[in-house]
């Protein structure tokens, strides 16, 4: 590590322990490793403001939740902050549904993906999920796999699953299928613009999976 990083010093001389993303860590320990410390500080920093965001968006994420799943809002119980659950590229946060399925809400960390220096990457990260698990819904349905409930991109489109739209939204899907079909179009997905998010980054909301039915790939 650079010998001529910043340092905080606690009174009496002595250097506080750094923040990093997945903890903290002292500066003798810091100065003898080879990574960068810097930039990790630095993402501990951003994944703050990030986290503080989506801390403030509570109210915007319940409606969001709500409106894919076709919930009142008040249903919609968003986990405390020190439940959820990050990794490298995503922040997952638990979402209680009163009387409901259980969902869970991901979003990629921008910091991570670089969307500060590459617009867009965030979108395309979601995108190219959505397409994994919408593929795999319709080619191999016995895998199981957590159920994709919507999605939204950050333009602020959200998009639902047809199974949670409502009868005449249904019918009118199931009649552009039909027209697909019949000029041998490329299939329509199961996956319509339902409406605006209010929110300015994109996300998955899927099926919450318990520990009795399953591990995430991350813990195995």
């Amino acid at each position: 590590m650079r010998h001529d990083m910043v340092q905080t010093e606690e009174p009496g001389g002595k250097p506080q322990d750094l923040s990093l993303p997945h903890g903290r860590i002292t500066y003798d320990s810091a100065k003898d490793r080879e990574t960068n410390i810097l930039q990790e500080i630095r993402f501990a920093g951003e994944k703050q403001r990030f986290f503080d965001y989506l801390e403030h968006s509570q109210g915007l994420i319940s409606a969001t939740v709500a409106r894919h799943l076709r919930v009142s809002t008040h249903a919609c119980k968003i986990d405390e902050r020190k439940y959820w659950i990050y990794g490298s590229f995503n922040v997952c946060i638990n979402v209680w549904i009163d009387r409901g399925p259980d969902v869970l809400i991901r979003f990629p960390l921008p910091f991570q993906i670089k969307e500060d220096i590459c617009p867009g990457n965030a979108d395309e990260k979601v995108r190219c999920e959505v397409a994994m698990y919408v593929w795999l819904q319709e080619n191999c349905p016995d895998v199981p796999i957590p159920f994709l409930y919507g999605f939204g991109v950050s333009k602020a489109q959200g998009f639902t699953h047809t199974n949670n739209l409502n009868i005449i939204s249904r019918n009118v899907q199931s009649l552009r299928w039909k027209r697909s079909r019949a000029k041998q179009l490329p299939l329509l997905s199961d996956y319509t613009r339902t409406h605006d998010t209010g929110l300015c980054i994109p996300y998955i909301l899927l099926e919450y999976v318990d520990s009795d039915r399953g591990e995430p790939v991350m813990q195995t």
